[in-house]
């Protein structure tokens, strides 16, 4: 198999373009422009601006005019930065290929898939594009995305295979013939109408908030109109007055805030190697209590390799000297620098060989040369590149081995089984061979041997296991006839005597001990997170002496831990298990079914789970899970495409900064409710005092809706950027999500009396030189650009965090709001437009003086409702 070459890819990326589907138009920005004033308050604005014209009144109808389309301006902004941050993320998901180009195998970027490349498939991968089948090893289909059917098809050489559908067994090559909109998937979606996305939990809670403030905000309306009404003011400036406090009070731009927050910290995830699928994973982040994580390459680094190798000494010298006569298995004296040989058994060199054409042939992986880097890498499995490295380093061509041998059938690795079986014919004449490998007690139960050499093997294996070495074992077995078709191309199993399901009498060649080293950065993640009240728990295929030594030097396990394997768990009912699992650490020899019930039991339990998987069969956990955590180096298509969340760094360090950066969303979001309404909360109570206290009108449609555009849009929005608060990671997570919790309330309550407070004691400070409207609708402005200082720190103390107070993007939310203040009241012209008096430069600087007593204000608050 050639593949194409370079030249020809390039010529067909020019005449086909890339292999990606073409989205739907989007509405033009006249359309979304429009759609920001389709609330109902809006519109009652709009009308009441169109009353003023017809009053008389066209300063307060064009400045009313102007202040609502400064809204929708900014709205259409706030809503092309969501999207532009959402595309970038979306971006950031690259599903790679491997495929053969220039006589070579090569990983890409499925995009760059052109007609007439062959494209290697395997067990879990999504299929790129639409094509031909060129080899089938058993290779299976699921193809109900496009026809619902729910079991897997069979798929022969030369059979159409289409974009978007999952190989669930086996794998194959496949010839390239249809790429992007042409594809059958392509087809489909262009035939399709425009899906409305759902509605997430928090984007539900918070048009719920939104909903519940709109009414209140209505109904302080209906009491200012019917107070101002009574006190003599005339009908229209009181319709007026009370639709603008309406509009000023209810946070609108909520919505739009949070959709912000949300797309800017998924971004700063996916910086961080943490890919957020789903926006709802970001308020269940934010709440997880467990961690369920895989050991290999989560914990350890998945940079395999070979350091010991056990022999066995029950080779059979006859056949084996047959095949070495062939000259493709090669008889090689090992180095003494490169593996270290544990040779209990006294065994030929023999065994060795056939080790080394056991890794080579029952393998899918592939090495790759990389010239940027000027070495060799693994394509697929690292366990089995590890095999294929020690092969290399003893001068073995894997490729040319590979092609003296023909693949007769396969049945590919299964977790279940935890082994991987091969029939192979070499050229040479001579019986064609199974090889087999697996996990040491899997491949003992297919092989013929005493129980005292089992033992001596199971003795060898626990050594190992319990210097955290991964434990691989080999078999072969001589298959005197072969009843069958030498060729895959049925892709349908023809079962006798040599069948690989039927295989009990292999012979033990022997193992090897693969070196994965603990992350560094992982101890520390596991103690940050248990003091984040986060637990942690392994829950591995490997050896239980394996995980338990990895367990111990990772952090994970203590002393009076429990661990379980897959056999233990059997033996309990889910309601015995439940009794004893907040007692085990780790679970170890399971599989994907156990798994998945160990995640339900401690969801039962109350837990909020996140879980990692990598394989077909961690999907059913991955969906089980509250936030589901797909591998992206190792993970599979279906993993990936069923879990919320995929870290591209497959290492667990990065689910605990991803958690924390949840948090840190939610508190952003957390913050900016709080900002919005307590600040709005000044300006109604502050407006009802003065009307029950007689004064003089406060406050004028056209400041409060200048106050809504100028303090509700910027500091709201530059919330997302304020710095991450470590203290987060020391609070027990919630179980769930409170939107504003008791201590909010209050705080939200307790500003805004404060900021009231001082609003209407400005009125009587300043009145004396006619000033009391002008230092008011001041005072209310400049009051909240305090009011963003603390929730920008998170309500942490201004003296221990004033180094986050130097950020451009604070400096520009908080001192914005102060000069376009000074400008209003700097002119005469700009402050007859607000209805206020020009002041000097000493009573610009007396107003913010009076303004900053909000801090001390919120000081008090904080000390007595104790919210930090």
């Amino acid at each position: 198999m050639k593949g194409l070459t370079s030249s020809q890819v390039s010529q067909f990326l020019i005449k086909y373009g890339l292999n990606v589907i073409t989205e739907q138009k989007k509405k033009s920005i006249i359309i979304k422009f429009f759609e920001q004033f389709n609330n109902f308050l809006t519109i009652l604005l709009i009308g009441a601006a169109l009353l003023s014209f017809m009053l008389g009144e066209s300063l307060d109808g064009s400045l009313i005019i102007g202040i609502v389309i400064l809204n929708g301006i900014f709205g259409l902004y706030q809503e092309a930065k969501a999207e532009e941050s959402l595309k970038v993320l979306k971006n950031m998901t690259v599903t790679k290929v491997r495929v053969i180009r220039d006589e070579k195998e090569i990983e890409i970027d499925s995009k760059y898939l052109v007609p007439g490349d062959l494209v290697y498939l395997e067990e879990g991968v999504k299929v790129p594009a639409d094509g031909k089948v060129a080899k089938s090893i058993n290779m299976e289909i699921n193809e109900s995305a496009l026809t619902g059917e729910s079991f897997p098809v069979v798929k022969n050489e030369k059979e159409e295979v289409f974009s978007g559908t999952i190989v669930a067994k086996g794998r194959g090559y496949i010839v390239v013939t249809k790429i992007g909109d042409n594809t059958k998937f392509g087809q489909i979606a262009h035939n399709l109408g425009t899906i409305e996305d759902g509605v997430t939990p928090l984007q539900k809670k918070l048009a719920d908030l939104t909903r519940f403030i709109g009414v209140g905000g209505i109904i302080i309306s209906v009491i200012v109109f019917l107070v101002s009404i009574f006190e003599g003011t005339g009908y229209f400036p009181a319709f007026l007055l009370s639709v603008s406090l309406a509009v000023a009070v209810v946070p609108e731009g909520l919505p739009a805030v949070m959709t912000i927050t949300l797309a800017i910290g998924m971004k700063k995830m996916a910086g961080k190697k943490a890919i957020v699928r789903k926006l709802s994973a970001i308020e269940a982040l934010g709440s997880i209590t467990l961690i369920a994580t895989d050991k290999t390459g989560t914990l350890t680094t998945n940079k395999m390799q070979v350091k010991e190798i056990y022999y066995s000494g029950q080779s059979q010298l006859s056949r084996l000297n047959q095949l070495n006569q062939s000259g493709l298995v090669k008889t090689i004296e090992l180095k003494a620098d490169s593996t270290d040989l544990t040779d209990l058994t006294g065994s030929t060199k023999d065994s060795y060989s056939l080790i080394l054409l056991n890794g080579i042939l029952c393998s899918t992986a592939s090495l790759v040369y990389v010239h940027d880097h000027g070495s060799w890498d693994v394509l697929g499995d690292p366990t089995e590149g590890a095999l294929l490295f020690l092969a290399q380093k003893q001068g073995l061509d894997i490729e040319e081995i590979r092609k003296e041998w023909k693949l007769i059938d396969e049945k590919p690795f299964d977790s279940v089984t935890k082994m991987m079986s091969v029939i192979v014919k070499g050229d040479h004449k001579g019986s064609p061979v199974q090889f087999s490998k697996g996990a040491p007690e899997s491949i003992l139960n297919v092989c013929k041997m005493t129980e005292v050499e089992k033992k001596k093997i199971k003795k060898q294996v626990d050594k190992w296991a319990g210097q955290g070495l991964r434990v691989l074992a080999f078999s072969y077995k001589e298959l005197n006839r072969l009843n069958r078709s030498e060729s895959v191309k049925s892709g349908r199993k023809k079962t006798d005597s040599t069948d690989l399901t039927d295989s009990t009498d292999l012979t033990f060649l022997g193992m090897v001990a693969i070196h994965d080293a603990p992350r560094p950065e992982v101890y520390d993640a596991i103690l940050k997170a248990k003091r984040a009240g986060i637990k942690v728990v392994m829950v591995t295929g490997d050896n239980e002496k394996t995980a338990e030594a990895i367990g111990v030097t990772s952090g994970l396990i203590r002393e009076g831990d429990e661990i379980l394997t897959g056999i233990q768990l059997e033996e309990y009912d889910d309601e015995e298990l439940m009794k004893i699992l907040p007692r085990v650490k780790i679970f170890a020899r399971t599989n994907p079914f156990q798994k998945h019930r160990i995640v339900s039991l401690f969801q039962k339990l109350g837990e909020i789970v996140a879980v990692t998987g990598d394989g077909v069969n961690d999907a059913i956990a991955l969906k089980q899970a509250d936030v589901g955590v797909a591998m992206g180096l190792v993970g599979t298509d279906v993993a990936r495409e069923t879990a919320d969340m995929v870290i591209t760094d497959d290492n667990f360090a990065t689910i605990v900064t991803a958690i924390e950066e949840g948090r840190n969303i939610i508190n952003s979001i957390k913050n900016a409710i709080k900002y919005l309404i307590s600040c709005n909360v000044s300006e109604a109570i502050a407006l009802l005092i003065g009307l029950i206290l007689g004064l003089p009108t406060l406050f004028y449609p056209i400041q409060l809706l200048y106050i809504n555009l100028v303090t509700d849009g910027l500091p709201a929005l530059m919330l997302a950027f304020s710095p991450r608060d470590a203290g987060l990671m020391t609070i027990t997570p919630e179980k769930e999500m409170v939107l504003l919790k008791e201590k909010d309330q209050s705080y939200i309550g307790a500003v805004g009396i404060v900021g009231a407070t001082l609003v209407i004691a400005s009125f009587y400070i300043f009145n004396g030189q006619n000033l009391g409207g002008t230092a008011a609708f001041s005072i209310l402005t400049i009051i909240q650009s305090f009011v963003f200082v603390d929730l920008w720190l998170s309500h942490r103390h201004i003296h221990q965090s004033i180094k986050h107070l130097f950020s451009p993007l604070f400096l520009l939310a908080f001192i914005l709001p102060l000069i376009f203040q000074y400008i209003i009241l700097s002119h005469p012209v700009s402050s007859a437009i607000f209805k206020i008096s020009p002041v000097s430069n000493l009573v610009y600087f007396e107003f913010v003086g009076l303004s900053m007593l909000v801090l001390t204000g919120i000081f008090f608050v904080k000390k007595i409702i104790r919210i930090r």
